[in-house]
């Protein structure tokens, strides 16, 4: 099972990056195994954005991405294809915490010209209610980092998942539409 977290370009009140102009600036994901619990691989990769190519004062206090992060990396196809895909091993499903990561997926792939990828999503969120942080304490899950990084949020989720998992709960995927 492939866990995946996001972060992208934004802004205080969405004035200068309104939601559908965000960029992925990280990627982070965790693949782990749903009859062990183990965690199999990690992926985490820094994302040059191209539209809005400086990041806000408010993005980099929130997420701790640096303007320097960003300018070395990669743009998404460059990641996407010669990184990320590759990792994945041919995995089309991911979970998540909430849709944001499926829409913004979606977003970058079509910015870029590319086909969409992944063909199933696990919403986290509505198995164990929507306050990640509430989740992660009744479930006795210790925080990975601090949160907004891609990596310690894919670990934070993958961990819900763990809990959950080994208390009897069924993860199932929804059909991405196309």
């Amino acid at each position: 099972m492939i866990v995946i977290d996001l972060e992208s370009t934004c802004c205080y009140d969405n004035s200068i990056i309104p939601l559908e102009d965000r960029e992925t600036i990280e990627i982070g994901a965790v693949s782990i195994c749903p009859s062990s619990g183990k965690v199999m691989s990690e992926f985490v990769g820094f994302v040059k954005p191209v539209k809005n190519k400086e990041l806000t004062q408010f993005c980099i206090g929130f997420t701790g991405i640096t303007q320097s992060d960003v300018e070395s990396a990669k743009t998404f196809p460059e990641i996407w294809i010669n990184d990320f895909i590759p990792w994945l091993e041919g995995v089309k499903a991911f979970s998540s915490w909430g849709r944001y990561d499926l829409e913004q997926f979606k977003r970058d792939c079509e910015r870029s010209n590319l086909p969409p990828y992944f063909e199933k999503h696990c919403d986290a969120s509505r198995l164990a209610g929507k306050n990640k942080r509430l989740v992660m304490k009744r479930l006795g899950v210790i925080p990975s980092g601090p949160q907004h990084r891609g990596l310690n949020d894919a670990r934070n989720v993958a961990n819900i998942l763990i809990k959950l998992l080994a208390s009897g709960t069924q993860i199932e995927f929804s059909n991405v539409p196309m």
